[in-house]
């Protein structure tokens, strides 16, 4: 396959690509790491079934519509873009789902949902889904990248601002929409581009939402090019484009934004940004974890265990002092299971003393912990400026063991976290905990079979088919109305 010219606008070489590939096989490790991100979304929305953004799913399923493509967890038909938005928003609702490095974007919470609704609802094969989620993946992994850490800082969600172009360019592959449709779609992707922090002023559960939305507005803004609305070629680069706006300043001129774009996009189809997508290891915010890798890594190497740590300091950048450190107040006791999902010193001391952090760190009897809490608190954090904090983490972590030994482990932008090939039999055992909190143990394993077998040769209707539990004998409740799976 080779690499799209660099003359066009961006919008105009995905739009090309976008027709390439749909005519292309995907290379093996390209396709395999696709059914990975697809099984581990998947797993993290089935996790997330029934939970506190089960709202969503209600307000969805009122309203009605042609019932075309499903809910994961319940079964219920709804119409494709508004279960791209349930899904979307299951698939991010407990911070568990992968990320781009890079981009810092969630990109699988926003791009699976999409496709799959859309690859469900026109009837496509598993082929073709993988294709789908490929391309959106790589969309949103350059754009998110042409400013690495940019919209962040500013206060938007990349995953939001960036994903919805990887949901339209996902949706309008399953659509075969013709370049000049593709191209427009994307233009319109772009004035519903949005998603903002606000909620980590007080842990508000609105994060989730901005996945869901912007996988339904990909699909909507496909559906309204191919009625015959045009949107402009420039959204990304041009003036008042996502570059321009949500970034203004970053790059200093027209100029600078064209060669910028132009750059994230040159080698697309001969390079894939794709492989490059981490599955989270722990279900929490991902910029603590180099963090709590360096802690894991401190005990290993020390031959000790968390239970033994009586104190730790932690040296970490500004940017991430600001969004899981301040105010202390708040963080050394968080409210709630999602407050503590971007609180570090509550994570660090509940992966101390649990031994692991999992969903269960997050529940209520959890977070409520005495000795954990205690722990929290005797966590210092000091903080230096770095402009390279999203990219390429550094600082340190540093235990106090019971004994009296110390154990200091610098954060390392070197040590990077396995991709989902590098980590496949994790990315495997994570789905089956995940799924079969919803399914039961012996239908989650059954549906692992059917997105392996995911192929040209194959259709979804196995994969949707174990989507959700076969009956009241298999359903698995996954939460009540305010709790974190146990």
């Amino acid at each position: 396959m080779t690499a799209v010219a660099t003359r066009s606008p961006v919008t105009r070489r995905v739009a090309e690509f976008t027709a390439e590939l749909l005519a292309e096989p995907l290379s093996d490790e390209v396709a395999e790491t696709a059914r990975l991100l697809v099984l581990d979304t998947v797993g993290c929305a089935l996790a997330a079934a029934g939970g506190p953004h089960d709202g969503v799913r209600r307000v969805l399923v009122a309203d009605g519509g042609a019932r075309r493509a499903s809910i994961v967890g319940s079964g219920e038909m709804v119409p494709t873009a508004g279960a791209a938005l349930v899904n979307g928003v299951l698939a991010h609702s407990l911070d568990y789902d992968d990320i781009h490095p890079t981009s810092a974007a969630h990109t699988s919470a926003v791009v699976v949902p999409a496709a799959l609704a859309v690859a469900q609802a026109r009837g496509r094969s598993g082929g073709d889904l993988l294709r789908a989620v490929a391309l959106g993946t790589e969309v949103v992994a350059r754009i998110g990248s042409i400013v690495p850490a940019g919209l962040h800082e500013r206060g938007f969600h990349v995953t939001s601002v960036a994903g919805v172009f990887g949901a339209a360019a996902a949706a309008a592959l399953l659509d075969e929409t013709d370049p000049d449709t593709t191209a427009s779609a994307l233009g319109i992707a772009g004035s519903t581009a949005s998603g903002v922090f606000a909620y980590l002023d007080d842990a508000t559960e609105t994060k989730p939402l901005h996945a869901g939305w912007a996988a339904q507005a990909g699909i909507r803004a496909v559906a309204f090019a191919s009625a015959g609305l045009a949107g402009p070629p420039s959204v990304i680069e041009g003036r008042y484009g996502i570059l321009d706006t949500f970034l203004r300043g970053s790059l200093p001129d027209a100029a600078a934004r064209a060669d910028a774009a132009a750059a994230a996009f040159a080698d697309l189809g001969d390079a894939w940004r794709t492989l490059e997508v981490t599955p989270k290891r722990y279900p929490c915010c991902a910029f603590m974890h180099p963090w709590l890798a360096a802690a894991e890594r401190g005990l290993r190497e020390a031959s000790a265990s968390g239970a033994e740590v009586v104190a730790a300091r932690l040296s970490v950048p500004d940017e991430v002092a600001a969004r899981l450190v301040d105010p202390r107040r708040r963080t050394d006791a968080p409210a709630s299971g999602y407050d503590a999902k971007f609180s570090l010193p509550y994570s660090l001391a509940a992966l101390l003393l649990r031994g692991r952090l999992d969903l269960a760190a997050y529940g209520a009897e959890a977070i409520a912990e005495p000795g954990t809490l205690g722990l929290a608190r005797e966590i210092q954090v000091t903080s230096f400026a770095d402009e390279s904090w999203s990219t390429r983490p550094r600082g340190e972590v540093e235990l106090r063991l019971r004994d009296g030994r110390e154990v200091a482990v610098p954060v390392d932008a070197a040590v990077a976290p396995p991709t989902a090939r590098e980590d496949r039999g994790a990315v495997e055992a994570k789905f089956l905990a995940n799924a079969s909190l919803a399914l039961g143990e012996r239908r989650a394993a059954r549906l692992a079979g059917a997105i392996a077998a995911l192929g040209d040769d194959a259709g979804l209707a196995p994969t949707i088919e174990l989507l959700a539990p076969a009956g009241e004998d298999e359903i698995r409740p996954t939460h009540d109305s305010k709790e974190i799976p146990r």
